[in-house]
């Protein structure tokens, strides 16, 4: 009877640890972010990078209060027509918003049809979403705000914020793991009717000094004596 026991207690001890075993083997190769991503897997960088462009394509169009701008309604002026403006814009593009602002400033003041030429020689993502975001906005000029020409169009304003980040693990050797961050920026433009206004020279240091104490002489000190 006391041989029973021991034998049937060996087995049921032998049982459990190899179940801990599995476990302890199963677990090891899971990741700290998903189970999809092995440490052990040759193909880690591939897996990651299927991952990082599911996002290319969830971005929006609505930014609140910027393109709400759209829907305001001016009174008659006594100067003639007013000329139309186009606020418009994209949401949590996935692009580097330093890469992105690069491009963003460099079309400001351009006419939209040499904007759009000239991003086109540029070999970026970021330009290229620029571009569609241009010719949106000749679209909804044509369709919404009565523009005859979509090609009479100059960009006013161009620039971009951040809007937040994703982070995931990266696995490297020896069981070092890093945080990576998968950035997301929004960027705003605004098109105005009529060609672009010309190009002011840069001031030399000397006339933004005169120009500087001019505005001190010409000042209103409040409750002054």
């Amino acid at each position: 009877m006391l041989k029973q026991l021991v034998t049937s207690a060996s087995r049921s001890l032998l049982n459990s640890n190899n179940n801990v075993a599995l476990m302890t083997s199963q677990l090891r190769h899971l990741s700290l972010a998903t189970p999809d991503m092995r440490r052990h897997c040759p193909g880690q960088h591939k897996r990651l990078r299927n991952f990082v462009e599911t996002y290319n394509d969830k971005w929006g169009t609505d930014l609140g209060t910027w393109t709400d701008k759209n829907l305001i309604v001016y009174p008659p002026t006594d100067e003639g027509i007013r000329p139309a403006e186009v606020y418009h814009g994209r949401q949590n593009c996935r692009y580097y918003p330093k890469k992105l602002y690069q491009v963003s400033r460099f079309i400001r003041g351009m006419d939209v049809d040499e904007a759009i030429a000239r991003l086109t020689e540029v070999k970026s993502r970021g330009a290229e979403i620029i571009v569609d975001v241009l010719r949106e906005a000749q679209e909804m000029a044509v369709r919404d705000n009565n523009v005859e020409f979509k090609s009479n169009l100059h960009v006013v304003l161009s620039f971009t914020k951040e809007s937040g980040n994703i982070k995931f693990i990266r696995q490297h050797a020896r069981s070092r793991d890093y945080i990576n961050r998968m950035r997301f920026v929004n960027y705003y433009c605004m098109l105005r009717e009529g060609p672009a206004p010309p190009h002011r020279p840069l001031l030399t240091a000397d006339q933004a000094a005169d120009m500087y104490i001019d505005e001190l002489r010409h000042r209103t000190i409040a409750d002054g004596l």
